[in-house]
């Protein structure tokens, strides 16, 4: 009785945390989308990593000065870091020709794809009920996007992209996390992530557009405090979730297993619509509504879901979720 509570307890934290990433993607996604007008993707990838990056290392310096960055999964956390940033750089050039709800969707297809991919590389075996709520939350999408020969915009295919590519990364995590803390992973994430925002930034040609000319009002650009401030803002807010969307995600893990948190992860898209109906009043239509609460309910179902171990004596199955925090600690 006491295994099934800490079980359930743990899948508790598992979508808590994984929630919390969804709100800070969400709002990144529109902190771009108003600056993308004026300022180039690939230099507000530089920004995201690089400022997240230092905001890690002061906190690092005020709250873990004795944790030890030094891991012995070199070539996972690289993989990782590689396919978030691929990630993410897809769905902000998807951001540019498709709606932002429609992209946001279309990135947490990686919630369906992420079981697939564990269960074919190793083996990891999912409850049914854990399968039937996936699969209804990626009806939810459907039933919110409406795909049509007609209304089909080849952009999708980079938010689709996006989606594979987070399915990857959800899959990596899940192995690193019964070895590293999730403060290493997200170190590594923004460190070996920058350097390839610097690879596209220097592929585009080095864009960045005149923000100041598009971003703000005449009235605005009259008061270069208060222009530059808000640039400045923005850039410091786009790191400080980068930084802790993937220091969620990487303790979700620690809790669940990827195709039990996967639905969680479709919090996203109803946090996505609520920022377009307040910032830019875009109303949800009558089908988004329908299928935000299709995503909700298959949510709502994992709750009850007991952890199922792939492997009895895998380090996954014999650390609880208390014991991986002593290790992270």
């Amino acid at each position: 009785m006491a295994s099934v509570e800490k079980s359930e307890g743990s899948l508790l934290l598992g979508a808590v945390f994984t929630i919390a990433a969804a709100f800070a993607v969400a709002t990144m996604a529109s902190i771009v989308k108003w600056s993308s007008v004026a300022v180039s993707t690939e230099l507000l990838m530089i920004l995201r990593w690089a400022i997240g990056l230092l905001i890690f290392f002061i906190l690092l310096f005020l709250f873990r000065p004795r944790l030890g960055l030094k891991t012995d999964q070199p070539f996972a956390q690289a993989m990782s870091a590689f396919c978030w940033t691929g990630s993410i750089y897809c769905y902000y050039l998807s951001l540019q020709w498709i709606p932002m709800l429609d992209a946001t969707l279309l990135l947490n297809t990686g919630s369906l794809f992420a079981p697939l991919i564990a269960r074919v590389l190793a083996g990891e075996r999912q409850t049914p009920l854990a399968w039937l709520a996936n699969g209804v939350g990626f009806i939810g999408i459907v039933v919110v996007l409406q795909p049509t020969a007609s209304s089909f915009n080849p952009a999708s295919l980079l938010g689709l992209a996006a989606g594979i590519l987070m399915a990857f990364r959800l899959y990596i995590n899940r192995q690193l996390g019964a070895k590293e803390p999730f403060e290493r992973t997200t170190c590594y994430s923004l460190a070996f992530g920058l350097p390839i925002c610097l690879v596209a930034f220097m592929i585009a040609g080095f864009p960045i557009y005149n923000w100041t000319g598009h971003m703000f009002t005449p009235s605005e650009k009259l008061i270069p405090w208060l222009t530059d401030g808000l640039m400045i803002g923005a850039a410091l807010l786009l790191g400080a979730f980068a930084m802790a969307q993937t220091g969620f995600s990487a303790a979700s893990l620690r809790f669940a297993k990827v195709g039990q948190i996967a639905p969680f992860r479709y919090f996203g898209i109803i946090f996505t619509a609520l920022f377009d109906y307040f910032i830019w009043e875009h109303i949800p239509t009558k089908s988004a509504w329908i299928g935000f609460a299709i995503i909700f309910l298959s949510a709502m179902a994992l709750l009850k879901i007991p952890k199922i171990d792939a492997k009895p004596n895998s380090p996954e199955t014999t650390d609880s979720g208390s014991e991986h925090i002593k290790k992270g600690s």
